[in-house]
């Protein structure tokens, strides 16, 4: 998949059948946090979280699914076994996964599996990505990132910017009100406590206008 270096990924699938998530924190036990991220969402123990999340996944997500997950999959120095047991309880057909900036596991099976594709039983393949990606899914230009971007490439003519890393924070901030006038939505668990799906994620887009802060407009030739 070295073409996912200089043209885009090209997905057509039914709407329900495609979904985005981002920032699962798998086994993050933040043991020296005052309060630890499972807690701040709302679990009693990290196991807890972990199956929660493992269910509303799969509750959602099916063996017929193709999923995109924008980084921090997993996190701890036990990661690369415990990725092997978290992959193989999750409903998918394919699956895309970005390292972000939490990427034990992620890098230990991205450099020991040969090429970027990892075959799992039952015909799931995962596909390792980076933390960019362009892509074309069902014809709708999407611009993937585990960070937010304030200027991405075909953002003047409609684009997507879909994005983890955040956990909800950077509407808060001073910038937030304006970056989220545009076609920008944070997928992490803070923001959508399920996975989203291609459909939900168009509805919401609708509501917006196509907004850039830069040069490009919708006279800019398609960068895609």
């Amino acid at each position: 998949m070295k073409f996912l270096f200089y043209r885009p990924l090209k997905i057509t699938s039914e709407e329900a059948k495609i979904l985005f998530w981002s920032d699962t924190h798998f086994g993050h036990k933040c043991e020296h946090w005052s309060n630890p991220l499972w807690s701040a969402r709302g679990f009693k123990s990290i196991d807890e979280h972990d199956n929660s999340l493992i269910e509303r996944w799969n509750s959602v997500s099916t063996e017929q699914t193709t999923f995109f997950h924008l980084g921090d999959f997993i996190f701890g120095y036990d990661s690369f076994n415990r990725m092997n047991q978290i992959v193989n309880r999750l409903s998918f057909k394919h699956l895309y996964l970005m390292p972000g900036n939490h990427c034990s596991g992620w890098k230990q099976h991205f450099e020991k599996i040969p090429g970027n594709i990892w075959n799992l039983s039952n015909n799931k393949k995962i596909f390792f990505i980076p933390n960019y990606i362009e892509c074309y899914i069902n014809g709708q230009p999407i611009v993937m990132s585990h960070f937010p971007i304030a200027s991405w490439n075909g953002q003047g003519k409609g684009s997507w910017m879909l994005h983890g890393h955040c956990h909800g924070n950077l509407e808060n901030s001073e910038i937030g009100p304006l970056l989220y006038k545009t076609k920008t939505l944070d997928i992490g668990v803070e923001k959508y406590n399920f996975p989203a799906s291609f459909k939900e994620i168009r509805a919401v887009f609708a509501q917006k206008p196509t907004l850039t802060y830069d040069h490009h407009n919708s006279n800019t030739q398609n960068p895609f």
